[in-house]
C-alpha cells in the first residue's frame, strides 16, 4: 500500500451555522468510512493563521494564508490506497468539493527512499 495526501481547499465564503454543522456531519461521515475501511492515516484541519514565504534573492513574507480564486489550503487527509487511480477515486468523497472547493491528490515517497536509506525490511 502507498500514502497519498489529499490537500484540502475550500471555497471560503461565510456559512449559516447549521451550514457549518451540516459540513461537519458530512466530514465525520467520511473520516468514519475512511477510518473504517484501513484508509485512513491521518487528518488535520489548518488553523486560519499563517503566512506564506517566497523570494529566492530576498525572503518576502506575506503574512496571511494566500488565497487564490477564493480557495486556501484547509487541511490535510492521509490515506493508504493500493494505487493512485483508488487515490483519485477516494478523493471524490470529499465533501469540500460538493460546495466549490478542490482537492488535491499527491503520492507520498517514503522516507527512505528521498534519503536513499535502505528500509530495514531489505
Amino acid at each position: 500500500m502507498k500514502q497519498f495526501i489529499f490537500l484540502l481547499r475550500p471555497n471560503i465564503t461565510p456559512l449559516t451555522a447549521e451550514q457549518v454543522e451540516q459540513r461537519s456531519k458530512q466530514w465525520r461521515a467520511l473520516i468514519y468510512e475512511l477510518n473504517h475501511q484501513g484508509k485512513l492515516v491521518a487528518w488535520q484541519v489548518f488553523e486560519n493563521e499563517g503566512v506564506k514565504v517566497s523570494g529566492a534573492a530576498e525572503r518576502i513574507v506575506e503574512a496571511h494564508p494566500v488565497v487564490e480564486n477564493n480557495e486556501t489550503a484547509g487541511g490535510v487527509i492521509t490515506i493508504t490506497a493500493t494505487s493512485f487511480k483508488e487515490a483519485v477515486e477516494l478523493s471524490k468523497l470529499c465533501p469540500v468539493l460538493d460546495y466549490g472547493g478542490s482537492v488535491e491528490v499527491r503520492p507520498l515517497q517514503p522516507l527512505h527512499n528521498q534519503l536513499n536509506i535502505k528500509s530495514q525490511n531489505n
